[in-house]
């Protein structure tokens, strides 16, 4: 009978400790949705929407979920990619416009460890495409609208950009030929191992284009304040 007891006493202390464990979480979830209503949002686990948006532009600071934290790493992307570009360009204004707002968003951000994770897979499994067309983008805006009706300008403009952007040109962008393009070119060629012609077409502009989205491709994804 004694060993009877004493089992009994062990079950009755494990039993009153269980329930004390359990009224405790209880305490700090209550706590957790008084400061965070959002949290209860997202405590069972639902099917997406078959239409929810990858990316999701935050409309505020704060809790983000998975599409507005890859909305937030993509633009950090976007913007790296950007300012190179635009630095002396007349897109300055709306990329300092961009920036002031990402750096309002990511100023008090906050966030839970699975939606991040996910954003994360999201964005690096797509980093290549959003540089890509970053660049696009940012090269369309900056190139003057009289050179894109000159489809010879418009080559020369590029590899001028370009090869400023790789640091082999020191002159201005103006999409007219003439000797220090040319000798950038071929310093280009020479440092590359190919002939040195100086020759000014699209396949070198495509090079030259491939080369710098290449080294832009950032290595981790992540974001933070600029």
């Amino acid at each position: 009978m004694g060993a009877l007891k004493k089992y009994l006493a062990y079950a009755i202390i494990l039993a009153v400790l269980s329930a004390a464990a359990i009224f405790l979480n209880e305490l700090r979830m209550a706590r957790e949705y008084a400061e965070h209503p959002e949290y209860a949002l997202n405590t069972t686990p639902s099917a997406a929407p078959a239409d929810e948006e990858e990316y999701a532009k935050p409309v505020q600071s704060g809790l983000m979920d998975s599409p507005e934290l890859a909305w937030m790493l993509r633009e950090r992307i976007i913007l790296d990619v950007w300012e190179p570009i635009v630095s002396d360009g007349t897109v300055l204004d709306r990329y300092n416009i961009r920036v002031k707002e990402y750096n309002a968003l990511a100023s008090t951000i906050e966030y839970k460890e699975s939606a991040m994770n996910s954003a994360v897979s999201l964005v690096a499994g797509a980093k290549v495409e959003i540089v890509r067309s970053a660049e696009e983008e940012a090269m369309s805006l900056v190139m003057p609208e009289n050179l894109k009706k000159d489809a010879r300008a418009a080559v020369v403009w590029r590899v001028q950009k370009y090869l400023k952007l790789l640091g082999y040109y020191a002159g201005d962008v103006t999409g007219k030929e003439d000797r220090n393009t040319e000798a950038a070119v071929k310093t280009f060629e020479i440092r590359t191992d190919s002939e040195a012609t100086g020759k000014i077409d699209e396949t070198l502009a495509n090079e030259l284009r491939e080369i710098w989205i290449s080294r832009n491709i950032p290595n981790t994804v992540g974001f933070g304040g600029r």
